[in-house]
């Protein structure tokens, strides 16, 4: 049990990694939590930064979920014992919480988005696909990352629930309502100028 608590912690660092945080200081000299909405994900360094550093941001946030799930489930195939009590969703959870709650940038970081879409990727590409596509549609329809964010993890959650109607896959279902939750009171702020019609629409 020692030494899966050692990695929970481990994962929970790697996804405190504060990539936009880096990106401002080294592209242009800046915290990025001082400009735009304050925000240390990808869309913020997208509106601040450019879209390229925008996406490079996004890249390397989601690449902190999909190589901690990607590494713990070959560590549960060569050691199904050594892993037996914990799925690997478990730590790609724990990396996600670091990404919003980052020990390295007083625990305010992103908005789970990105690196909950790494972790998915490595759990099963195919669901990463259609979530991904639902995503895509959206933003492009209605310009809000925000809302596209929202309505893509919710398909996300309604797509585990179907997912596998003879045996459903109880641990994605859990890690997709904690994502769901987490995401949701993430964008609260975004919810409510929704609602007002004052959110910000992506322009790059």
């Amino acid at each position: 049990m020692l030494i899966k608590i050692i990695l929970l912690i481990l994962s929970y660092l790697i996804g405190s990694i504060p990539v936009a945080l880096i990106v401002g200081k080294l592209v242009k000299g800046i915290d990025i939590r001082e400009h735009g909405s304050k925000n240390m994900g990808s869309t913020n360094a997208g509106r601040v930064l450019g879209k390229k550093w925008g996406i490079v941001v996004f890249a390397f946030d989601a690449m902190k979920g999909f190589l901690i799930l990607s590494l713990f489930t070959i560590f549960k195939i060569l050691d199904p014992e050594l892993h037996a009590l914990f799925t690997p969703l478990v730590y790609g959870i724990a990396a996600i919480l670091g990404h919003v709650f980052p020990i390295f940038a007083k625990f305010n970081g992103g908005k789970a988005v990105a690196t909950s879409a790494g972790m998915v990727l490595a759990y099963n590409p195919l669901f990463f696909v259609i979530v991904m596509t639902v995503f895509l549609v959206i933003v492009k329809t209605t310009k809000f990352v925000s809302l596209s964010s929202l309505i893509s993890v919710f398909v996300a959650f309604l797509l585990a629930i179907f997912w596998q109607i003879e045996a459903i896959d109880y641990y994605f279902l859990g890690t997709a309502l904690v994502i769901n939750v987490l995401i949701i009171i993430r964008h609260r702020e975004n919810i409510k100028r929704i609602q007002e019609n004052t959110e910000r629409k992506i322009s790059w």
